[in-house]
């Protein structure tokens, strides 16, 4: 399990070398995390598997339910 700032730290992070493209691309990152703070409390990333896995990151909407969305990762 992990925390959402862990799971996104690398795509969310500017470096002085990135090129304009990589720059939006953080950019657009770094508004999802914000969207789901500030949307979500109690948000967690849940990883299933070991090359092809699949994340879920999942948080309490503010009635109570549940809300979030999954994505798959490569990793060799």
């Amino acid at each position: 399990m992990l925390t959402v700032d862990e799971f996104f730290a690398i795509a969310t992070a500017e470096e002085d070398w990135h090129e304009e493209e990589k720059r939006e691309t953080v950019k657009r990152f770094q508004n999802l995390v914000s969207v789901l703070k500030q949307n979500l409390s109690l948000l967690q990333v849940y990883r299933v598997g070991s090359t092809d896995i699949d994340a879920y990151i999942v948080g309490v909407t503010p009635g109570g339910g549940l809300a979030g969305l999954s994505t798959k990762l490569v990793e060799t």
